[in-house]
């Protein structure tokens, strides 16, 4: 993870690295995230903060977890990773409706009927689940009384900016500028 920090003086910069890349560690989320901006505006005042995330933070699919074959009335699905199996059927019960889905054998599905394609029904997403517990853990580096905040989501990452007065154009200025430096695609 590596985490950069502008804005401020370099001892204070330093700190705010520290305290980040600690906490962030703590939290287990060091090893999910590929890098971190934190500027600090003390003019307006705002506080900006970009997380990328790595590209091992991806949402799982169907065709991730299953051996797929087509068959003549139905799909036969092999789950391989067994610890999904719940949320397959769930998924795939609500997709298809429950008098659809057979269970023949352990880890083996039948979807009878199904015209659609079953590869890419996304399964988990754990990229909302990191997104959440990141965002939590900037609570505790926020500066307190900043109310104002604004998020600006891209599928691999956000950008969150908080302050202490209404919102203006230099705000969305600077998201825009580190939405740009980060890469980020279109919002989710």
């Amino acid at each position: 993870m590596e985490v950069e920090v502008r804005g401020a003086t370099p001892e204070e910069n330093k700190q705010q690295k520290k305290l980040c890349e600690d906490m962030f560690k703590d939290l287990g989320l060091g090893k999910k995230l590929k890098k971190i901006l934190i500027i600090c505006d003390i003019g307006m005042p705002a506080f900006y903060v970009a997380c990328k995330f790595k590209k091992d933070v991806q949402p799982i699919y169907l065709k991730d977890i299953a051996r797929i074959r087509e068959q003549a009335t139905f799909k036969r699905l092999q789950i391989t990773e067994e610890r999904y199996y719940d949320q397959v059927i769930s998924i795939l019960g609500e997709k298809f409706g429950n008098e659809n889905i057979i269970q023949d054998e352990r880890n083996i599905i039948k979807v009878k009927g199904s015209t659609t394609s079953v590869e890419n029904i996304k399964i988990y997403d754990f990229t909302e689940e990191v997104r959440e517990r990141i965002i939590d853990a900037l609570w505790h580096i926020l500066p307190e009384g900043f109310k104002v905040r604004q998020f600006k989501h891209f599928p691999d990452g956000f950008i969150v900016m908080a302050t202490d007065i209404p919102p203006i154009q230099e705000f969305a200025d600077q998201i825009e500028s580190m939405k740009q430096e980060f890469g980020g695609e279109e919002d989710v």
